[in-house]
């Protein structure tokens, strides 16, 4: 495997993938990320994009269950990197996949755990923080923990209308529960 045949490969899959043809880019990649891994090390920035993209387009195929061992070893791998954003995003790509294949209770624990590390990289106002909070909510609804979730997101819209120009996610986010019927806690329904 030399470094041109990786890209080459990877071209091929990104097409593939423009195309929609996501099974097919999973397949290309799947075979030289094996490969690259051998040759050139499971943390090296060309395998880790393969890697990468692997998770995606297995992800866009709908092969949760395969994608997730790939988002978590991928995440497994970054833990001790500066790539921060690619490490939380594969957390919460790994989370979603548990989601999609009928664990949203390890998704909840993993999204929880996530929400911690990215408070204390980023603050709670950050944009990414107050997005997680926000699928961490709407998680707590679909599970059915109407409780829980009024308090997440409620919290959230409190923080959101305190922030200066925050006011679209903040009208946003009230249409939301308001379209899924949360009310606010101060109205006392739940």
């Amino acid at each position: 495997m030399t470094r041109e045949q990786l890209a080459a490969v990877r071209d091929q899959a990104r097409e593939m993938a423009e195309r929609t043809c996501f099974r097919q880019a999973a397949a290309a990649l799947a075979k030289v990320e094996r490969l690259a891994r051998q040759t050139f090390g499971s943390t090296d920035g060309d395998v880790l994009q393969v890697r990468h993209e692997l998770a995606q387009s297995l992800f866009e195929s709908g092969d949760y269950r395969s994608a997730a061992p790939v988002y978590q070893g991928l995440a497994a791998d970054l833990a001790d990197s500066d790539l921060a954003d690619l490490l939380f995003e594969c957390r919460q790509k790994a989370a979603s996949c548990h989601a999609l294949t009928g664990n949203p209770g390890d998704a909840l624990r993993e999204l929880d755990e996530l929400l911690d590390d990215k408070r204390q990289f980023y603050g709670e106002t950050d944009p990414r923080t107050s997005e997680l909070r926000k699928q961490i909510g709407l998680l707590q609804f679909g599970l059915g923990e109407r409780s829980a979730a009024q308090k997440t997101l409620f919290g959230l819209l409190d923080d959101l209308r305190l922030l200066p120009g925050s006011g679209t996610r903040a009208d946003d986010l009230a249409k939301l529960l308001s379209n899924l019927g949360i009310d606010s806690p101060a109205r006392g329904t739940v």
